[in-house]
C-alpha cells in the first residue's frame, strides 16, 4: 500500500516532484473514508505522482527512475 497511517484520520505517502529528474517528498493526507481495501484520501493535487513499491526503504529527496505509469483504477 502506498499510504503510511500517522493515527484513525491522518495519514501520509510518498509523492514525487514535477521536476525532469523527480525527487521523493513526503505528502500528508487526510483519510476521508474507506471502500473495500482502499482507503479515500483528501489534500492530494490533481495529477499527483504516488509512490507505491518499497514505501518502507525510502527517503525524502531521494531521486527516482520511473520504470512505468498505471493509469487510475
Amino acid at each position: 500500500t502506498a499510504l503510511i497511517s500517522d493515527d484513525q484520520n491522518h495519514a501520509h505517502l510518498w509523492s514525487l516532484t514535477e521536476d525532469k529528474a523527480p525527487q521523493l517528498v513526503q505528502t500528508s493526507v487526510i483519510i476521508t473514508g474507506l471502500r473495500g481495501a482502499d482507503a479515500l484520501v483528501g489534500g492530494l493535487k490533481p495529477q499527483t505522482r504516488i509512490v507505491t513499491s518499497g514505501v518502507d526503504s525510502l527517503q525524502a529527496g531521494e531521486h527516482v527512475h520511473i520504470s512505468s505509469i498505471t493509469s487510475e483504477r
